[in-house]
């Protein structure tokens, strides 16, 4: 989105449309031109634990389920190669395409910015992307999924074997007032630390699995199920206590934590993998968002509310949804837009409210007051 212009009922969104090199109207997706890209790089849908080719389709439920070539391209950086346009059959390849600009008039507009997981890079404590056997929960989350980069096994980076003990340390990210950290809790992160526990015993029964916590929130319907499952698993540990990861064996890889608790005092234990329960950010240029939609956003980056309906922002006519109101999770995303957006609809359909009438659609004999006897 390059600019909004206009008010309530009458809004000009310009927007800017990036190549994507493919015909979506000719690609079927048939990838046959996946196959021949002699280009790989890493997979950020993965996490970037495995490579893609540079033209794919970006996941299995992508919209439309077409591909698209990525920048890494050789064509479009040295002109090399076009093997691609060359294999496919429907000439969906289109090396040359360029971006657009696309005008559209609308009545309102909803953000769904959606948010970003918290970067442990910003804290050398916690030793991602230094340690190979520490990992974020959104890479164990594709670890653990059929189409990740190890078709669901868990797998250690160092040696490509299963862990068989696992520590969690949550609210890396939240709850924290040091620099880097966000005061907030993130809402999320309890629960799916245990989810992830629970899935992980599906995996290997054997596995030992240790949850660090600063205490447990379950935020949601019936979420204490969770806890209570989890809790209750043989060979599964919660432990309170603030940890610090203190080293890493130069042979095995293992990771050492040191941590404190009441009884023991401060001890150190070895895993054989970390999985940091990361917290939630406000999307990627929250700031820049703010200033093209000239909205108002709160202390911690997040659209600010003026009134008890969390969809309005501070500027008629546009409305946000999900995570850019605060961290919630999938469910309670869902239900913050499908709640008010009927509303939203037959107000922009009927030309009722307070907005200005000038650019509302027509009735056109479909007013919800017409008596169509």
């Amino acid at each position: 989105m390059d600019r909004v212009e206009g008010e309530a009922g009458d809004f000009q969104v310009t927007l800017h449309k990036k190549p994507r090199y493919v015909d979506e109207s000719k690609c079927t997706g048939c990838t046959v031109c996946v196959e021949y890209c002699p280009v790989k790089y890493p997979d950020q849908f993965n996490q970037e634990i495995s490579n893609n080719k540079a033209i794919h389709i970006y996941f299995a439920q992508a919209i439309p389920l077409v591909t698209y070539i990525d920048e890494s391209c050789s064509y479009l950086k040295e002109k090399k190669c076009s093997l691609c346009q060359a294999v496919c059959k429907n000439e969906a390849i289109d090396l040359n395409q360029k971006a657009e600009k696309v005008k559209i008039n609308v009545g309102a507009i909803i953000l769904a910015a959606g948010l970003e997981p918290f970067d442990p890079r910003v804290r050398e404590e916690y030793r991602y992307g230094k340690f190979q056997n520490v990992v974020t929960s959104m890479d164990y989350e594709r670890l653990m999924c059929a189409t990740g980069p190890y078709q669901g096994e868990i797998l250690r980076a160092s040696d490509q074997k299963h862990p068989q003990k696992i520590a969690w340390i949550s609210c890396v990210g939240s709850r924290q007032v040091l620099p880097g950290g966000n005061s907030y809790c993130s809402g999320v992160c309890c629960t799916y630390s245990q989810k992830q526990v629970i899935l992980t015993k599906d995996h290997n029964s054997e596995a030992l699995c240790t949850i660090f916590h600063n205490d447990i929130r379950s935020h949601g319907k019936d979420f204490e199920r969770y806890y209570e499952k989890a809790e209750h698993l043989p060979g599964v540990r919660f432990i309170r206590s603030y940890v610090s990861i203190v080293s890493e064996d130069p042979v095995t890889r293992n990771v050492t934590i040191r941590y404190s608790t009441p009884d023991e005092g401060v001890r150190e234990e070895e895993f054989e993998m970390v999985v940091l329960s990361v917290g939630l950010n406000p999307p990627t240029d929250y700031e820049g968002l703010a200033d093209k939609y000239d909205i108002e956003l709160n202390s911690h980056g997040f659209s600010k509310a003026l009134s008890a309906n969390r969809m309005k922002t501070t500027r008629p006519g546009v409305f946000v949804s999900g995570a850019f109101q605060g961290p919630v999770d999938i469910p309670e995303s869902v239900f913050l837009l499908v709640e008010p957006a009927p509303r939203l609809v037959n107000s922009l359909i009927t030309g009722e409210g307070s907005w200005p009438k000038k650019g509302y659609i027509p009735r056109n004999g479909m007013s919800p007051k017409r008596n169509p006897g």
